[in-house]
């Protein structure tokens, strides 16, 4: 279960990478 959460939130990540900078910084 918890792998399909981390599949699920890069999943975002991708559609988001201007999230995935702000988180990242």
């Amino acid at each position: 279960m918890k792998k399909l959460l981390g599949i699920v939130v890069l999943g975002l990540f991708l559609i988001t990478p201007s999230q995935a900078d702000d988180i990242r910084d």
